[in-house]
């Protein structure tokens, strides 16, 4: 379905697609569409990145996948209580030639956490020991704090929370086959630079499950499209932040301990520029296959977090998904 603008929406132009439309499942969503949007002016777009449900199309890694090496020690450069691929990081280089532009930054290399989390440039907030998953966005500094000989410890900004959890994905807490692999994958121009936990566990548990990015090759100048795809494992996205920050007023929300992940099928979500949304003060789509929000609740996927409610009891689930 696609979205509506706020220069397209109108009293007239509501009705006569209504009439339109009368009969089937389509006529009750955009009557509420109706109803929630109005004649509202449009707003500034103040998130760099918004958000739709992509196809699924999982990128298991090849045999020429690396993985990233965490460290042996807690000790800095590693700043952290629990090394060895748990409350760890790895920095890792782009191959030569690979562009991907975030938040208006050519980039050349990303810090992975093993909690879930990716930063650009190499960061220096320390927040790879944070383990405990909050709601966006992001206030404090990492808790715990740094360790004894280390000063690592600010406000983590221009991050992506892929999965955001106390994610065990190296050897720590008696783990074996767990890792975070990455490799370059399509033809340039429009190649993809992807990064996956890999049969990663939840601290003191057993189960295991999938999960990836993949940043879209981009011009110089121009923020690129990534997107977060999650396999049809035991993980449902329980307790997870999945989002995007780039500074505490910059911030775009996909799901906090909400079960999105669709356990039959996987569930992909791409992130693009909000500034595709030009003209627009909210973005609403009716293609979840999960979720588990507030009851009525219908998101705004703009970044603007103008989410809305249901007005009317006539519009009923559907085989496909749920307002």
């Amino acid at each position: 379905m696609s979205s509506l603008s706020w220069a397209d929406v109108n009293a007239r132009y509501l009705q006569g697609l209504c009439r339109r439309l009368r009969g089937s499942v389509r006529a009750g969503l955009l009557a509420v569409l109706g109803c929630l949007l109005g004649l509202a002016p449009p707003v500034i777009q103040a998130q760099t990145y918004a958000y739709r449900n992509d196809v699924f199309a999982y990128d298991t890694p090849s045999a020429a996948a690396q993985s990233v090496a965490w460290h042996a020690s807690g000790a800095s450069p590693a700043c952290t209580n629990y090394p060895q691929g748990d409350d760890d990081w790895a920095d890792v280089a782009f191959p030569g030639g690979f562009a991907f532009t975030f938040n208006g930054t050519s980039q050349t290399s990303a810090r992975v956490y093993s909690n879930g989390i990716v930063a650009f440039p190499t960061d220096v907030s320390g927040f790879h020991r944070d383990y405990t998953s909050q709601a966006l966005p992001i206030t404090a500094a990492a808790n715990p704090g740094p360790p004894a000989g280390c000063t690592l410890s600010a406000v983590p900004t221009n991050i992506m929370l892929v999965y955001w959890l106390d994610i065990v994905a190296g050897t720590a807490n008696g783990t074996a086959g767990a890792s975070v692999q990455y490799e370059l994958l399509g033809t340039a121009p429009n190649r993809r630079f992807v990064i996956s936990w890999v049969n990663v566990k939840l601290y003191n548990t057993t189960t295991r499950y999938n999960f990836q990015v993949a940043l879209q090759e981009s011009l110089p100048g121009i923020n690129g499209n990534f997107r977060y795809q999650y396999t049809t494992g035991s993980s449902t996205g329980a307790n997870a932040t999945v989002g995007v920050q780039l500074t505490t007023s910059d911030y775009t929300q996909y799901a906090y301990n909400q079960n999105f992940i669709d356990t039959a099928v996987g569930t992909a979500i791409l992130w693009y520029p909000a500034n595709q949304l030009a003209g627009k003060a909210a973005e609403y789509r009716f293609d979840e296959t999960t979720w588990s929000g507030a009851a009525g609740e219908i998101k705004d996927t703009s970044g603007n977090a103008r989410n809305a409610s249901r007005t009317t009891a006539a519009v009923v689930n559907t085989a496909a998904g749920k307002l």
